[in-house]
């Protein structure tokens, strides 16, 4: 969810060299994406945190429902929401997400972000076009136990909004 990075990378003849940044690694499995999701992602606060927010939609034995993974890391210590837990989604819409889970909340805002078009895994092959906003602004607030433990803005937040 967030790890150091020290290293340089070669793109398009030109050198770009990270000492002590942050970083954000993740794997997917499948060959598809849902056919309507969201996805939010940041690691760019002024404090140890890391974000990652999910809500896709879920065909299970014919029947399709709302799924909710996500992540609150701040500094060392792992917040889980998920539908398996429990997690409520309260506002799903494109400019903010709510999700409630026990005694935690987590409110993203995010910009209407048009995004850039990126090719998605379709049954296997990179065939459908979506759209994703890598480095837009937004606000991040998560509250648990009635204290705040992170309410703070990000320039560089990763978002992808895909309706069925």
């Amino acid at each position: 969810m967030r790890h150091r990075v020290d290293g340089e990378v070669e793109l398009n003849g030109r050198t770009l060299r990270f000492e002590n940044a942050k970083g954000y690694m993740e794997g997917d499995r499948g060959h598809s994406f849902p056919r309507g999701y969201t996805w939010i992602q940041s690691t760019d606060f002024g404090c140890a945190a890391s974000v990652m927010l999910a809500l896709a939609e879920i065909p299970l034995a014919g029947l399709r429902f709302t799924g909710c993974i996500g992540v609150v890391w701040i500094a060392g210590v792992e917040h889980r929401f998920a539908t398996y837990r429990g997690v409520r989604i309260r506002e799903a819409s494109d400019t903010a997400v709510e999700v409630r889970q026990g005694d935690m909340t987590l409110r993203v805002e995010l910009p209407e972000a048009g995004g850039h078009r990126l090719q998605a895994p379709a049954q296997g092959s990179m065939a459908r076009p979506i759209r994703e906003s890598p480095a837009v602004p937004a606000r991040f607030r998560f509250v648990k136990g009635g204290r705040t433990l992170l309410d703070s803005p990000d320039a560089c937040t990763s978002f992808e909004l895909v309706a069925p």
